[in-house]
């Protein structure tokens, strides 16, 4: 695992998270699509393009997940990667949100690991790519870090896999089922960035 505190990526990786969290909105409007995953089961997801993106930022809500209804072509949760999302593109980025699947009613922090949410974010990544072939990145915040890192690692060997990743708010207390230094961290290859406040309850 490449852990980056310092050098030209980390200032760029850090530079553009901190200017989009507080990013001018995007008048683009996007979409919501029901993405199959498993037999009977699709996850919704929130996907807006972004003409001449560098690259895809799949992000990972906290809480139960999900990202609300999709009004006007925006999602209407205040989860703080989803009320950022249009700061995310306005950066030039193209933006997918994991949702829900339609087997459950929220993701708690088991189901956050299971071969079944690992099956869902990959079925989720393959849709991503038959959209744009830009490099992706998994971004998670609070209980979303939980499965951003389960499937960073699920697919740091595959094919065309994912170019980074970005926790914020890591849930780190060892009593957390799948808290993030009791995954297998130290088996990642790609760049990663972790922002983290010394006071945050996380």
């Amino acid at each position: 695992m490449t852990i980056i505190s310092i050098g030209q990526r980390a200032c760029f990786a850090l530079a553009f998270f901190v200017c989009v969290a507080f990013g001018a909105s995007n008048a683009c409007a996007g979409e919501l699509v029901n993405v199959p995953t498993r037999d009977g089961v699709t996850v919704d997801v929130f996907w807006q393009s972004t003409p001449g993106a560098t690259a895809t930022l799949l992000l990972f809500p906290g809480g139960g997940g999900g990202f609300g209804q999709v009004v006007d072509g925006k999602p209407t949760s205040e989860n703080f990667l989803v009320r950022t999302e249009a700061g995310f593109a306005a950066h030039g980025f193209n933006i997918a949100i994991f949702g829900l699947p339609t087997d459950l009613r929220d993701l708690n922090y088991g189901a956050r690991i299971t071969d079944a949410h690992m099956r869902d974010i990959a079925q989720v990544v393959a849709f991503i790519k038959t959209r744009s072939d830009v490099p992706l990145w998994l971004v998670g915040t609070s209980r979303g870090t939980v499965s951003a890192t389960a499937g960073a690692i699920r697919l740091k060997d595959a094919k065309d896999g994912i170019a980074g990743l970005v926790l914020t708010s890591s849930i780190v207390s060892f009593g957390k089922t799948g808290a993030v230094p009791k995954q297998d961290i130290g088996s990642l290859r790609v760049p990663v960035l972790v922002v983290h406040n010394r006071r945050d309850a996380c």
